[in-house]
Formats: C-alpha cells, structure tokens, sequence
C-alpha cells in the first residue's frame, strides 16, 4: 500500500449545513453499530468504485484482500469518516449511511476532526452551563448550528455518486 498520494486528491466540496447535537447515549449506540456499516461500506466501494480506489494508491491486492472483506489495509494511511459527525447528526434520518460516510487520507481526517469537529465540541461544551449538559437546552431540545462537512473526489471517478447503493 502506498501512500495517498496527494496530485491524486484533485479537488474538495464542502457546503454548510445545519446540525443539531445528539445525546451522548446515542452517540455511543451509533458508533457501535458503525462498526458494521463500515464493513460494508468498504466492501461497496470495493464492488463499485475500484477506479478510485486504485486512484488514490490502493493495489489490486489491497482490495482484493481487505476492502472487499470489509478492512482496511494496515497502516495504509485511510480512515472512514463520518461527514457530519455522529454528535451533531440530529438533522440526519441515518447518520451510519453511506451519504454520510467518505474515505478520507488520514492527515485530512485529522485535520477535519481537530479544526471543525473538536472545535464544535468544545464550544457546546462551554455553552452547556447556560444550556444544560453537552449543549442541550434545559427545554430538552438540542442546540441547532452550522457544519461544513467536506469530501474529496478525482476528476474520472468518485466516491460520491449515488449508483448502486
């Protein structure tokens, strides 16, 4: 496996969109149930958009081996990530849906959790002394803000379109 290769990842889309903060309870429910959707996401993306995927530094094998068995490669410098993260998708039907998830190289990752998600975090955090605990209002209903979830895309394929899901 080599490593993303950054000449590869030619352009990024990002729209703003509102999000709403869920229970931390549910939180804990959805990220363990994402377990399972990210097995099967990966096995998607190795069915139906193996161009891609060889795009962005994956082999054969690494498909072949891993993704098509619901894995990563170790080591391989990729993350599954969910767009709006699972705190803040209480405007979302399913939050564990593929519309909602992307394969992200991990120094993108890193960067979208530590500058928008953690940021975000910490903020509803503060506010949770005149809202209530993890930014609820003490009304019961969640704090309503903005997000600019991003994913990334190559110029013959992506991983964005809607066929066969």
């Amino acid at each position: 496996m080599s490593e993303p290769d950054e000449k590869k990842l030619t352009y990024f889309f990002y729209k703003i969109v509102k999000v709403k903060r869920i229970d931390p309870e549910e939180t804990k429910r959805l990220k363990k149930e994402f377990k399972g959707v990210q097995k099967k996401y990966l096995k998607y993306l190795a069915e139906n958009k193996r161009e891609s995927l060889l795009q962005w530094g994956f082999t054969d094998k690494d498909i072949d081996t891993y993704l098509k068995h619901g894995k990563l490669p170790e080591n391989c410098g990729w993350s599954v990530d969910h767009r709006i993260p699972l705190f803040l998708s209480g405007n979302l039907e399913d939050p564990n849906s593929f519309d909602n998830l992307d394969l992200l190289p991990n120094p993108l990752h890193d960067l979208k959790t530590k500058l928008i998600d953690s940021k975000i975090d910490r903020v509803l955090n503060k506010l949770a002394g005149k809202y209530g605990s993890y930014g609820f209002p003490k009304n019961g209903k969640a704090v309503e803000l903005a997000h600019s979830p991003f994913s990334h895309y190559s110029r013959t394929a992506n991983l964005e379109d809607k066929d066969n899901r």
